[in-house]
């Protein structure tokens, strides 16, 4: 029996993941695929997700907020990847859903801009990684 649980359940299942089906289907604009696996004795938890050419992915959100990745080379090691999120009721976001999720971005930050391509968005922790400093 598939029985949809309310979103604030979700938590429960990060504790033990174990896999036993997936699916996939491809579509003109991409693939969309799900995994399922136990919620309890009696209930499956699906996860559903699509990938949509060239480089975008919708992500499940909560009942009141959509997000996506959108996931852009850069060059042949690095990828930039944006976060979107939007509101599904109408009302404004939360300043925490408006500035980035909790531990997206680490705490020092980002390097101040110079005059390289991409400067503003290369990470103060570890310039080195990014071919700064």
């Amino acid at each position: 029996m598939l029985q949809r649980l309310p979103l604030h359940d979700r938590s429960q299942f990060g504790v033990q993941i174990c896999l036993l089906r997936s699916a996939a289907l491809d579509t003109d604009l991409g693939v969309t695929y799900g995994a399922m696996r136990p919620a309890d004795e009696d209930n499956e938890f699906w996860r559903i997700m699509q990938f949509l050419m060239p480089f975008y992915t919708s992500i499940p959100g909560t009942s009141s907020m959509g997000s996506a990745k959108i996931w852009v080379p850069l060059n042949d090691e690095l990828t930039m990847i944006w976060e979107p999120s939007w509101s599904l009721t109408g009302t404004p976001l939360a300043e925490a859903d408006r500035t980035g999720r909790a531990g997206r971005v680490p705490a020092a930050g980002f390097l101040p801009e110079t005059s390289q391509p991409l400067s503003r968005w290369v990470f103060a922790d570890n310039p080195a990684l990014y071919g700064h400093g």
